[in-house]
C-alpha cells in the first residue's frame, strides 16, 4: 500500500512511534540514568554519528549477526532484560539500542535508541513543530513540552522534550519523559537519537548523552 500522507506527517508519525518504542523500555523499577563521568563514546556507523552512552548499560545492533547470542547471553544472566532485548531487537530501522539493565524484577527501564530512517528532512522548525504536536495530541496524555533548534558540533538539527503515560503490565501508570534528537543527512536521511527516563528524573545526564551526539567523518 502506498503511504499518501505528506513527508512531514510521515516523519512526524514516525518521531512519535521512535517515542512510544522507547516508552515501552522506561524503567519505573530499575536505576536512575548512570552519572555523567561513567559514560563511554559509541560509534554507531549505519547512522552516521558516535555518541556517549553509560558504560553500564546493555547495547545492542539489532541487525548485528549474532543478535540471537548475544539476548541469550544476557537472558541466562537476567531473563528480564533479556526478554526487553528480544522485543527491542524486532526494530527494522534500530542501529543502536542501549537499554539500562536496572534492579533484577524491574519492568521497564531506560534507553538510548538510534534510528537511521529515509525519509525527508525537514527543512523548517515551525512545519515540523506543528506535525509533531498534531501526532502527540492522537495520543492521551502526552505532552510536547518544547521543540527547538540545537547544534551538536557542526550538524545542526532539531530536539524535541515530550511526557506521556504508560501502563506497566501490573495495570499501573507511570509517566515517562521522551528527548529526541532529528539530524538531517542530506536531503532525504534522517537520524533520530531518543533518550527515555522517567519523568520528573534528573535530565542532567540524558541531556549529555544527547549533547554528545557528532557526525561521523566520512
Amino acid at each position: 500500500m502506498i503511504d499518501r500522507r505528506s513527508p512531514r506527517t510521515r516523519l512526524a508519525r514516525l518521531v512519535l512511534a521512535v517515542a512510544l518504542l522507547g516508552a515501552v523500555f522506561a524503567s519505573t523499577a530499575g536505576s536512575a540514568l548512570a552519572q555523567a563521568d561513567s559514560l563511554e563514546r559509541v560509534r554507531v556507523k549505519p547512522a552516521g554519528i558516535s555518541l556517549s552512552v553509560p558504560k553500564a548499560w546493555v547495547q545492542i545492533d539489532p541487525s548485528s549477526p549474532d543478535l540471537a547470542a548475544r539476548v541469550e547471553k544476557v537472558s541466562k544472566k537476567n531473563p528480564e532484560l533479556g526478554a526487553v532485548l528480544e522485543q527491542a531487537s524486532l526494530s527494522k530501522v534500530a542501529k543502536l539500542i542501549a537499554i539500562d539493565p536496572g534492579e533484577p524484577g524491574a519492568t521497564f527501564r531506560e534507553n538510548v535508541n538510534v534510528l537511521a530512517l529515509d525519509e525527508l528532512a525537514p527543512a523548517k522548525l515551525s512545519q515540523f513543530e506543528d506535525e509533531l504536536r498534531k501526532q502527540f495530541a492522537t495520543v492521551p496524555g502526552a505532552t510536547v513540552n518544547s521543540v527547538k533548534r540545537v547544534k551538536l558540533g557542526a550538524q545542526k538539527g532539531f530536539r524535541a522534550d515530550e511526557t506521556f503515560p504508560v501502563t506497566n503490565p501490573n495495570g499501573e501508570t507511570t509517566n515517562v519523559q521522551v528527548s529526541q534528537v532529528l539530524l538531517p543527512r542530506g536531503a532525504f536521511r534522517v537520524t533520530i537519537v531518543s533518550v527515555t527516563s522517567l519523568a520528573g528524573s534528573d535530565t542532567a545526564t540524558g541531556d549529555k548523552i544527547l549533547a554528545s551526539i557528532r557526525r561521523l567523518a566520512r
